[in-house]
Protein backbone atom coordinates (compact mmCIF):
# COMPACT_ATOMS: atom_id res chain seq x y z
CA UNK A 1 0.00 0.00 0.00
CA UNK A 2 3.01 2.42 0.42
CA UNK A 3 3.89 1.94 -2.80
CA UNK A 4 0.73 2.86 -4.50
CA UNK A 5 0.31 5.93 -1.94
CA UNK A 6 3.77 7.29 -2.77
CA UNK A 7 2.30 7.11 -6.55
CA UNK A 8 -0.23 9.78 -5.38
CA UNK A 9 1.57 11.51 -2.51
CA UNK A 10 1.11 15.74 -2.90
CA UNK A 11 -1.78 15.77 -5.32
CA UNK A 12 -5.00 15.88 -5.16
CA UNK A 13 -6.14 12.45 -4.76
CA UNK A 14 -4.37 12.18 -1.68
CA UNK A 15 -6.14 15.09 -0.22
CA UNK A 16 -9.23 13.24 -1.20
CA UNK A 17 -8.28 9.81 0.01
CA UNK A 18 -5.85 10.19 1.81
CA UNK A 19 -4.38 7.03 2.49
CA UNK A 20 -7.09 4.01 1.45
CA UNK A 21 -6.92 4.80 -2.38
CA UNK A 22 -5.09 1.89 -2.52
CA UNK A 23 -7.60 -0.17 -0.87
CA UNK A 24 -10.42 1.49 -2.83
CA UNK A 25 -8.40 1.00 -6.02
CA UNK A 26 -8.28 -2.95 -4.97
CA UNK A 27 -11.77 -3.00 -3.99
CA UNK A 28 -12.64 -1.79 -7.80
CA UNK A 29 -10.61 -4.51 -9.53
CA UNK A 30 -12.14 -7.43 -7.41
CA UNK A 31 -15.31 -6.12 -8.38
CA UNK A 32 -14.85 -6.09 -12.21
CA UNK A 33 -12.12 -9.15 -12.12
CA UNK A 34 -15.88 -10.68 -10.46
CA UNK A 35 -18.17 -9.35 -12.70
CA UNK A 36 -16.22 -10.33 -15.42
CA UNK A 37 -15.83 -13.88 -14.55
CA UNK A 38 -19.49 -14.18 -13.87
CA UNK A 39 -21.07 -11.56 -15.65
CA UNK A 40 -23.32 -10.51 -13.36
CA UNK A 41 -23.84 -7.19 -11.54
CA UNK A 42 -23.02 -8.23 -7.68
CA UNK A 43 -25.13 -5.29 -6.09
CA UNK A 44 -24.25 -6.16 -2.46
CA UNK A 45 -20.64 -6.05 -3.29
CA UNK A 46 -21.63 -2.75 -4.84
CA UNK A 47 -23.81 -1.74 -2.00
CA UNK A 48 -20.64 -2.63 0.64
CA UNK A 49 -18.20 -0.83 -1.43
CA UNK A 50 -19.89 2.61 -1.96
CA UNK A 51 -20.78 2.58 1.48
CA UNK A 52 -17.26 1.93 2.15
CA UNK A 53 -15.74 4.68 -0.21
CA UNK A 54 -18.53 7.04 1.23
CA UNK A 55 -16.97 6.12 4.77
CA UNK A 56 -13.68 6.61 4.36
CA UNK A 57 -14.46 10.25 1.66
CA UNK A 58 -16.41 11.41 5.12
CA UNK A 59 -13.33 10.56 7.38
CA UNK A 60 -11.21 12.30 5.74
CA UNK A 61 -12.60 15.22 5.28
CA UNK A 62 -13.29 15.20 8.94
CA UNK A 63 -10.40 14.30 9.92
CA UNK A 64 -9.01 17.72 8.38
CA UNK A 65 -11.38 19.86 10.85
CA UNK A 66 -10.89 21.47 14.22
CA UNK A 67 -13.64 20.28 15.51
CA UNK A 68 -12.24 16.83 15.51
CA UNK A 69 -8.55 18.15 16.81
CA UNK A 70 -10.84 18.96 19.63
CA UNK A 71 -12.71 15.50 20.06
CA UNK A 72 -9.54 13.58 19.82
CA UNK A 73 -7.87 15.76 21.95
CA UNK A 74 -10.65 14.81 24.67
CA UNK A 75 -10.12 10.67 23.61
CA UNK A 76 -6.59 11.16 24.31
CA UNK A 77 -6.67 12.51 27.65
Amino acid sequence: IDTVTRLYEGTALERVFADSLGMLVLGGIFFFCKWWMTRKLNKWYLIGYGALALANLASVQIARTAAWDRVASLLLR
